[in-house]
């Protein structure tokens, strides 16, 4: 009796793994692509965005590259450009490593501003008179 029970225990213990091998199968079968076609997130999130609102382009205009003169100061483990002007703007941390021996200087800076972030993208640095 002890005999015939494992043995309908590893028989259903069987169908079970190659039941769920079938379904392995078939959910690696409908995730194949199709012949000829290619996966572009590009409109998979235009169809995303066309499906929950109407249409609008979305263009990144990326920011022009300026140039800046004012002091470099630190503030804790930030760097920042305090320009002429007034304005102040974080330094993004690319440039930490460059900045550094800026300090307290009064230098020209070129490069872009996140200006809603007021954020700093240095592309060079260079120390100037006042």
């Amino acid at each position: 009796m002890l005999h015939r029970l494992n043995h309908s225990i590893a028989l259903q213990g069987v169908l079970a793994l190659m039941a769920f091998a079938a379904f392995l199968v078939a959910a690696a079968h409908t995730m194949q692509p199709l012949p000829n076609s290619t996966w572009n997130p590009v409109m998979e999130a235009d169809a995303v965005q066309s499906a929950s609102e109407p249409s609008s382009p979305i263009v990144a205009v990326p920011a022009p590259v300026t140039v800046f003169h004012g002091t470099i100061a630190k503030d804790g483990s930030t760097f920042l450009l305090r320009e002429t002007s007034g304005s102040v703007y974080r330094l993004a941390p690319a440039a930490h490593l460059h900045v550094r021996s800026f300090v307290g200087k009064f230098v020209k800076l070129t490069g872009s501003a996140d200006k809603n972030a007021q954020i700093l993208h240095v592309d060079s640095i260079e120390k100037t008179a006042a």
